[in-house]
């Protein structure tokens, strides 16, 4: 009897980036990626034997290697769909936490922690440096944000390219008087993070909860979408 395996091409057009895909898990995690159809971009200290285009060799223990692959995945992916991140283990030596030093600790933590955190930084402190200038009501802080095609939708209505941007920005923060408040930290879903906004003040209705859906790419948010809860 013999046994035939079909691949299902369930991703194509999906854009992933796999960590820890030198070897092992990451790279077998990486190639059944490719099979389904998704474009891959694989990174790993120590590279695979021949490199391509879908490979990036850098060490995300640094901040010099995660922005290597920050920057190859805006040249290579665009905002990619998923993040699988396997990289991770010990280097510790062993006799327990007694044996270990303080180099010893953050080893472990850059590999284990600060690599996962450092690749999502880039889009997360764009997010808030946003939020903030529109807090603040620093208009230019918060246009210089989005690109020049930006796109923005609240309440009805569309705001295209940074000057309409800005002047959406101005009647803002200039027709009501509220405040705002965080509620939730930035959530992906697909494209878009979205985080929750809890807004009080002199606007019709005087309280609202509010989605604020942002679409990223190279560092400036490109689409922002808000809409109540």
């Amino acid at each position: 009897m013999s046994t035939t395996t079909h691949t299902v091409r369930d991703l194509d057009g999906r854009r992933v980036l796999v960590t820890g895909a030198g070897r092992g898990t990451g790279a077998a995690i990486a190639a059944r990626l490719r099979e389904a159809g998704a474009t891959v971009l694989a990174t790993a200290r120590t590279p695979p034997g021949a490199v391509d285009d879908g490979f990036v060799t850098a060490d995300l223990t640094t901040t010099s290697g995660v922005d290597l692959v920050v920057a190859s995945v805006h040249q290579r992916l665009g905002t990619p769909d998923a993040l699988v991140h396997t990289l991770g283990g010990s280097r510790a030596p062993a006799g327990g936490f007694t044996a270990l030093t303080d180099e010893h600790w953050c080893d472990e933590l850059a590999l284990n922690l600060l690599a996962a955190v450092r690749l999502d930084t880039p889009e997360l402190t764009l997010i808030e440096t946003y939020l903030d200038a529109h807090a603040r009501a620093d208009v230019a802080a918060a246009t210089a944000a989005f690109s020049p095609t930006g796109v923005v939708t609240d309440d009805g209505h569309t705001h295209r390219g940074r000057e309409q941007i800005s002047s959406w920005l101005e009647q803002t923060t200039t027709d009501y008087t509220y405040t705002a408040a965080t509620t939730t930290s930035p959530v992906r879903r697909g494209e878009q993070w979205t985080v929750t906004r809890h807004l009080e003040g002199d606007f019709p209705g005087g309280v609202v909860d509010l989605d604020y859906a942002f679409t990223i790419a190279e560092e400036q948010i490109t689409a922002l979408i808000i809409r109540p809860v």
